[in-house]
């Protein structure tokens, strides 16, 4: 016999199914700490970095600071993407409202960028890109720069705009829930998403402040350059953080109202630009990522008239 009738064919539960998911996740993050182990693995990623912001090394010891650099990060990722799969792992397997659908196919997406994002924060807050002897010349700026100064408008904004279209949608969709009949489930989801992009949003402000206020010694303009372009990566992936996590209440309240007022088994068109809307965010704020601002490049690699932020020595 070939087949098996509808009766005799034996389903995979679902928390079975999500657990042998989490650890084939798992095997990514895994295998690439063991391949990256080799303390010269970062020079291949320091290169890639190079062209891509059209910033040359200057010498070996810088070359060999941002292959060490490079390496920390992506570690650093990979380490965050496993504390993030654990995470959502607990949370599918242990809390009921774990194994609804949305929150099955958001939270890995969310919480795991989330992780990303923090754990490159934290190296450049904690590690210091150049280290320069006390006695040697340093270039320092005339005042601090600003986020502004790192993060092009557009992904300034963005998460704010979302945050406060992600509110007022909650309020309504708890406004009118007695007359709409949401599920109890998804109103719980809705609540917990709100909570999450409040927490998020709050998180990588606080997050930002500390990133631009570290400081950062460097031989000359060419090694502040260097470490503007960590710095403006950092910033950029806190912005993606917090972008996810505010988008993530639109999608959970759109969803909520596409399930409550359209037919069932006609919700997949309505609701294919809100679902698939969130995936395509990372894609927006990657593309923008590795690039140094033009202001900020060293003098002497563009236009001598562009020397807003240019350093002065100091002894």
């Amino acid at each position: 016999m070939l087949w098996a009738a509808p009766s005799e064919v034996t389903t995979i539960p679902t928390e079975v199914f999500l657990a042998v998911v989490m650890v084939a996740f798992s095997l990514i993050p895994v295998t690439l700490l063991g391949v990256t182990r080799q303390r010269d693995w970062g020079a291949g990623r320091a290169h890639r970095i190079s062209v891509r912001a059209k910033l040359p090394f200057g010498s070996d010891e810088t070359a060999r600071n941002l292959a060490a650099r490079a390496r920390s990060i992506f570690r650093a990722n990979l380490w965050g993407s496993l504390v993030a799969i654990a995470v959502v792992a607990s949370g599918i397997l242990l809390v009921p409202l774990g194994l609804d659908g949305s929150s099955v196919g958001f939270a890995p997406m969310l919480i795991v960028w989330g992780s990303l994002t923090a754990s490159t924060a934290i190296v450049t807050v904690r590690e210091r890109l150049f280290s320069p002897a006390p006695t040697a010349l340093r270039i320092a700026r005339t005042h601090p720069l600003r986020r502004s100064d790192y993060v092009g408008p557009w992904r300034r904004f963005i998460p704010w705009v979302l945050l406060g279209v992600g509110l007022a949608s909650v309020v309504a969709i708890f406004a009118t829930a007695p007359t709409r009949g949401f599920a109890p489930t998804g109103l719980a989801l809705v609540a917990a998403a709100a909570v999450f992009a409040v927490v998020v949003s709050a998180a990588g402000r606080w997050a930002e402040h500390r990133v631009l206020a570290q400081p950062q010694p460097a031989a000359d303009s060419l090694e502040l350059a260097w470490d503007d372009l960590f710095r403006a990566d950092a910033l950029n992936n806190l912005r993606l953080g917090m972008t996810l996590g505010t988008a993530l209440v639109i999608t959970c309240t759109a969803s909520l109202w596409l399930d409550a007022s359209w037919p069932r088994g006609a919700t997949s068109l309505p609701a294919f630009p809100v679902w698939w809307g969130m995936f395509l965010l990372p894609f927006l704020f990657t593309a923008a990522s590795e690039r140094l601002p033009a202001a900020l490049y060293p003098a002497h690699l563009t236009h001598p008239a562009v020397q807003r932020h240019e350093g002065t020595a100091l002894a």
